[in-house]
């Protein structure tokens, strides 16, 4: 956590311009704005628990507003993010569930510089709620990691209906892991571990640990992968990782 901090905050840009607040996440000289919306949860825990190490309170302040200004100025106003150049509403679902926890630990932490950053976060979160409200998923995995989950994490903060209904659309069409343990498409590590995230999200705010079943037996069938070398099997994958270390 310490190298991560120490690592990240040279990377940010702060020079006023339209890409203030953001950071080069692959040293290409592009900026995204879900990487920025990934990293402002991470900067906020990092100022929560500064005591656990070496960084200073207010450089993290300033860091996680600026990054978090940067988000809201990249935020369409219909809610989605971009992602690579491109707009979609799974791009802002993706990092709704750690900014709710982020808001969370704001709220507890009763200052002004946490009460102002928690409702610009909050501005973000509804803002992808209604994304999400209007937009489909692309993938499988979308409708867990980046729709159903996040959807219910907006929900158990700022509770309306429409999640609900959202939530039970997607749900409607059952959970993609067969009785192995294998989704229907996810089957390579990065790609398992993305749809259980979702399905995680999704228990833990609806408060419904049926959905911890298909995590765990998919948990288990990737124990099955794991090769002698240690890397694990790929072939089963049907997406552009196939065949892949």
């Amino acid at each position: 956590w310490q190298k991560w901090v120490q690592d990240t905050l040279p990377m940010q840009r702060l020079d006023h311009s339209a890409d203030d607040g953001a950071f080069d996440e692959h040293h290409q000289g592009w900026y995204d704005g879900r990487y920025a919306a990934l990293v402002v949860p991470r900067l906020v825990a990092a100022r929560l628990w500064h005591d656990r190490i070496d960084a200073d309170p207010r450089c993290l302040e300033e860091a996680a507003t600026r990054a978090m200004a940067f988000v809201l100025r990249r935020q369409r106003p219909d809610g989605q993010l971009d992602l690579g150049g491109a707009y979609s509403p799974n791009e802002a679902g993706f990092p709704v569930p750690a900014l709710a926890r982020a808001y969370r630990g704001l709220r507890a932490m009763n200052s002004q510089w946490s009460g102002e950053l928690a409702q610009m976060i909050q501005r973000y979160l509804r803002g992808a709620g209604e994304a999400l409200l209007a937009g489909e998923a692309y993938t499988s995995n979308h409708r867990w990691a980046a729709s159903c989950g996040p959807l219910a994490a907006i929900h158990a903060l700022f509770p309306d209906e429409r999640y609900r209904r959202k939530i039970a659309y997607y749900l409607a069409d059952g959970i993609d892991c067969d009785a192995d343990g294998c989704w229907f498409e996810e089957r390579s590590v990065g790609y398992n571990n993305v749809a259980n995230h979702g399905l995680i999200v999704l228990a833990d705010h609806l408060g419904e640990p049926r959905f911890m079943d298909h995590v765990v037996r998919n948990l288990r069938f990737m124990m099955f992968q794991i090769q002698p070398n240690g890397e694990a099997d790929t072939s089963f994958s049907v997406r552009q990782d196939r065949g892949c270390p």
